[in-house]
């Protein structure tokens, strides 16, 4: 059904799994869209601030819609979520301090936070492919 990609729903029931597929990916495209047009499209001013509002519902929407995912699981892979969780969460906290000690020190642009989503993501998809297999 095209869920091979989003791995965090592999064990979900079948019904949470596509509820899942379905608004999670409708949420990312809001987002991915509305990043778009407002910086590359749109000029500074009340249209971009809108624009990127509505992509920033799309982002609480996306949440909701893990933490309905989430409230589906069983008890173990929960667990397995969570610790895959914390360690993205580490990862990311990890890399956004030595990024911007390097980029203070350099005297360079700060870096940005806007990459800590996609980056926790990113994380997170790691985290979770080697915290399933622990359970395995």
């Amino acid at each position: 059904m095209g869920l091979e990609f989003l791995p965090e729903c592999a064990s979900a029931p079948p019904r949470a799994r596509r509820r899942y597929f379905f608004r999670s990916t409708l949420a990312g495209l809001v987002f991915a869209a509305s990043i778009v047009v407002g910086f590359a499209v749109l000029e500074p001013g009340m249209v971009r601030l809108a624009v990127l509002g509505l992509g920033l519902l799309a982002v609480a929407a996306g949440f909701y819609e893990f933490y309905r995912l989430m409230a589906a699981l069983d008890e173990l892979q929960r667990q397995i979520h969570t610790t895959a969780m914390s360690f993205a969460g580490a990862i990311v906290i990890g890399i956004a301090t030595v990024w911007s000690v390097l980029s203070a020190a350099l005297d360079g642009p700060q870096a940005e936070a806007i990459f800590a989503i996609p980056v926790w993501a990113a994380a997170y998809y790691l985290s979770l492919f080697f915290v399933a297999r622990r359970f395995a």
